[in-house]
């Protein structure tokens, strides 16, 4: 006799799996991001049950908790069984098991074909493991015939001089390649614009925002520079900022959490799925674990404007679009510092019941020392602030921005820039970024 089995996940519980980025070692994990992507994903957009299994999985081979991934575990905690259900009679892990398993290589054949890295749940067991494309687990080889093992050996020189030469085009071609291979012509402006940010032989450095500053700032009402922030008494100040709020329990280290928002994770996965070609040289990580030698000679994109990402302090000095924090307040709006006819010198959110209308923008400007280059994400809210990655990440949005941009610098490469964008939202309805005004960085 089977044992009772309650409702599937709700959408509600799907979520909270997905929105809980505290429950893995790290919500900035590749291999989480990687999962993220693929429950978000068409293959798995009515698999609800499968979402929750695939999120539930990852978690506990995140956090090195594989006895929490049995079939009696997943049987309680993913599909409602009751906590004593006799898993011999009900089969529903096993079942569903094997339908993640065949909606996984659907993912990987389809929408997931340019993922460098796989997620394979092998057979007999439920922990996830994730390997690098090319080194897949292969199918065992046929034996060779016989009439293979005769060829000259003249046949066998040929083909290695061939393979030499091809190894070399290559060689001289990998960032083209790697380019186009990431859906990018090297080319349009767009796909010029990427390849200076993701290169073969530079790193480059994605930082997320820093909520837990953000809340530190507003606790304190005033603006805590880069050089407090990378210091030693940096933890004191969180820290006692912390027990003054009800962000955490009391019991808790405030000053040892990395608080976030999902519009920054959203975006992260963005920049992942562009530059996948390139993973092995991203470096995904909070602002608290970059240090100012990092970004010496790298390529680096950041999440958000101060405070919630301090390192902009480093690359916004000459701008004309600065973004401040009405601290306490919780409001952030942008400062126009230079105004041209037509703009304002300030630009504030609006609402009108249902309706926002917010601000937010991108600047792409020179690295430290200017070498390398970097990507600034702008917004007055999260809500913008996806807007404006989804702007700077769809050729179709930015496209016909970036080919004026080349054609008023006088052509050639593209310049460094700075653009404000607006956004109306209604509900969860966000529009396309609308252009308010930009400039070109000197």
């Amino acid at each position: 006799m089977q044992s009772p089995v309650k409702s599937p996940p709700s959408p509600k519980q799907i979520n909270d799996l997905q929105d809980r980025p505290e429950t893995v070692a790290s919500p900035l994990d590749p291999r989480w991001l990687l999962v993220q992507r693929i429950v978000s994903s068409p293959t798995f957009k009515k698999s609800a049950r499968l979402r929750a299994f695939l999120l539930y999985v990852t978690q506990c081979a995140l956090r090195h908790e594989p006895e929490a991934a049995t079939e009696q575990q997943i049987g309680v905690q993913v599909f409602g069984c009751a906590p004593n259900y006799d898993s011999s009679e009900n089969n529903i892990v096993r079942s569903q098991a094997r339908q993640l398993r065949l909606k996984l290589e659907s993912y990987f054949a389809n929408d997931g074909r340019l993922e460098p890295d796989i997620v394979v749940i092998p057979k007999g067991s439920y922990v996830p493991e994730f390997h690098p494309r090319e080194q897949a687990p292969a199918q065992a080889a046929e034996p060779p015939s016989s009439r293979h093992t005769s060829r000259p050996v003249l046949v066998l020189c040929a083909l290695v001089v061939l393979l030499a030469a091809c190894c070399l085009w290559l060689a001289l071609r990998s960032t083209a390649a790697a380019t186009a291979a990431a859906g990018l012509s090297p080319k349009t402006a767009f796909g010029s614009f990427w390849s200076r940010l993701f290169q073969p032989d530079v790193p480059t450095l994605v930082v997320a925002t820093d909520h837990t500053h953000l809340i530190t700032e507003d606790r304190y009402r005033r603006r805590i520079p880069l050089s407090e922030y990378i210091s030693p008494g940096y933890a004191q100040l969180v820290h006692d900022a912390g027990a003054q709020t009800r962000v955490v329990p009391a019991e808790l280290d405030f000053a040892s959490y990395y608080l976030t928002d999902m519009s920054s994770l959203s975006n992260v996965a963005r920049i992942a799925r562009l530059g996948s070609f390139f993973a092995e040289h991203m470096q995904i990580r909070p602002p608290r674990d970059f240090r100012l030698r990092d970004f010496v000679g790298a390529n680096a994109i950041l999440m958000g404007a101060r405070p919630a990402d301090p390192w902009v302090e480093l690359f916004d000095r000459g701008l004309n679009f600065r973004y401040r924090r009405n601290y306490g307040e919780g409001g952030t709006y942008c400062v126009n510092l230079n105004p041209r006819n037509g703009e304002q010198s300030e630009y504030h959110s609006s609402f009108s019941g249902p309706t926002r209308t917010e601000y937010g923008g991108v600047a792409f400007v020179p690295g430290l020392n200017r070498r390398g280059s970097v990507l600034i994400i702008f917004g007055t809210s999260g809500a913008i602030h996806e807007v404006s990655a989804e702007f700077v990440t769809n050729e179709r949005l930015s496209g016909r921005f970036l080919d004026n941009l080349i054609r008023e610098s006088g052509g050639g490469q593209l310049p460094y820039f700075e653009v404000l964008l607006k956004s109306t939202t209604v509900g969860d309805a966000a529009s396309d970024p609308e252009i308010v005004a930009y400039r070109i960085v000197r």
